[in-house]
């Protein structure tokens, strides 16, 4: 009896912890976040001389987590994301407060459909705290790629930054499209 009893309370902590091991690496099912820094400062003096504003933006590198990119780089650079995601853009100032905030986004099909316009996705749409929330439709297929445009507006002036949202296949050690076959789209 004794034995039997801790075989069952063994198989059922082996079953919970099962779980929530998978509850914590499903990381398909979590917000994505997709943060724009913007070096304030630098971008309004560039803005005023008709230079390039693109190097005072970063976001993170979609490939290498932890990475920021910026410049041309940010204008290839490939978030990926998983059928049924929700995406969360939002803006960090560097230096001087300004008033900054996204203003639109514009979305151009490279390979596939556009995923947010599926059955089941949603278009980016703006919440009461300034950020941006977008799903990807559920039936999104791998490898879809989007180049999207969001416009921003910074202290009363326009400019934009044009990356790429990719479809993986996402879940928990799948491939998500980095090569890797971590499952985790290098985010």
């Amino acid at each position: 009896m004794k034995l039997t009893a801790i075989v069952g309370a063994f198989l059922m902590v082996s079953t919970l912890t099962g779980t929530q091991l998978f509850a914590q690496g499903n990381r398909q099912n979590d917000p994505k976040p997709i943060t724009i820094e913007i070096q304030a400062a630098q971008l309004l003096k560039a803005m005023r001389h008709g230079d390039e504003v693109s190097e005072y933006c970063s976001m993170e590198d979609g490939r290498n987590r932890g990475q920021m990119v910026s410049g041309q780089k940010l204008r290839n650079n490939e978030t990926i994301v998983a059928p049924g995601q929700e995406l969360v853009w939002d803006i960090k100032i560097k230096g001087p407060r300004k008033r900054v905030e996204i203003i639109d986004f514009d979305f151009e099909e490279q390979v596939g459909r556009n995923f947010f316009m599926i059955e089941g996705g949603y278009l980016p749409r703006k919440q009461d705290d300034g950020t941006y929330v977008a799903t990807v439709s559920p039936n999104a297929e791998a490898g879809h790629k989007l180049k999207y445009t969001v416009m921003v507006l910074i202290d009363g002036k326009q400019f934009q930054i044009d990356p790429v949202v990719v479809v993986g296949s996402g879940g928990v050690g799948g491939d998500d499209g980095d090569g890797s076959g971590d499952g985790g789209g290098g985010e």
